[in-house]
């Protein structure tokens, strides 16, 4: 509300200088403080978004570190897991031990997913048999496989991802023609 007072107090002053009118040492004053006022006022908002701009760009990335870190200390425990895994591979001598490495892999999968899932990630519900949808799985491969898999997927080649609803890796499917 102020500002529109002050300017039409300077569009009232430019009108009058056009039409010729002269103006006391008062006015000129007056309307070179204003033209200082609204100046200062823009240099001081110019000022304050560009340490806004700053001040965001500064959260961002630590938003950015922070997720990073809380990520990478939830897959460390796993990492240790499939080093362990490694070793005890390595060590199998007879069918036993292969058991008991394929059963410790299984756990490793199972943490490594409960992690991710705790993070939002979501396996895509796909099977053979589902009729095939271009808007949720990727084809990779069409075969003839008759009229009872004609536009159904014959096989889930690779499971696809969602991260809060979104797909964030569609499922590679073999589709029937």
């Amino acid at each position: 509300m102020e500002n529109n007072k002050e300017e039409d107090s300077i569009n009232k002053g430019l009108d009058d200088l056009e039409k010729g009118k002269t103006h006391s040492n008062e006015d000129v004053k007056s309307s070179v403080k204003e033209k200082i006022d609204f100046k200062d006022k823009y240099l001081r908002l110019y000022a304050e978004f560009e340490n806004y701009k700053k001040r965001n760009s500064k959260q961002l990335e630590s938003l950015k570190t922070n997720t990073k870190y809380q990520i990478i200390d939830g897959l460390i425990d796993v990492l240790d897991d499939v080093e362990i895994s490694k070793q005890k591979l390595d060590e199998a001598k007879d069918e036993n031990s292969l058991k008991d490495w394929s059963q410790g892999s299984i756990l490793i999968y199972d943490k490594i997913f409960s992690k991710l899932k705790g993070l939002g990630l979501n396996k895509v519900s796909c099977e053979s048999g589902d009729n095939f949808d271009s808007d949720l799985h990727e084809a990779i491969n069409v075969v003839d496989m008759g009229d009872d898999y004609k536009d159904k997927v014959v096989e889930v080649v690779k499971n696809g991802y969602t991260i809060d609803n979104t797909i964030v890796k569609y499922p590679k499917v073999i589709v029937g023609k």
